[in-house]
């Protein structure tokens, strides 16, 4: 069981980690360069899921006190990917 949470935990840690990448590269470009996506929805909606991603993953994750650096180096690198 804990080699399955500690696999599930970072995955969805480091989707959480792609998204908010993905949110913040799209925020801070010009309106007509930025994903449709980004654009169609509230922010506010997209900013409660992105927490929501990253706060299930250290929740489902069994080491308590750290933050597993391999899912979140993996989930910025996929946020870059995703936003270009």
């Amino acid at each position: 069981m804990y080699v399955v949470r500690l696999w599930v935990g970072s995955f969805v840690f480091a989707i959480g980690i792609a998204f908010w990448v993905w949110f913040l590269r799209n925020l801070f470009r010009r309106h007509i360069n930025q994903a449709r996506l980004f654009t169609k929805y509230n922010k506010v909606i997209q900013i409660i899921i992105n927490s929501a991603w990253v706060i299930l993953g250290l929740w489902i994750y069994p080491i308590p006190e750290t933050i597993p650096l391999i899912p979140l180096v993996t989930g910025i690198l996929l946020g870059i990917w995703m936003s270009k």
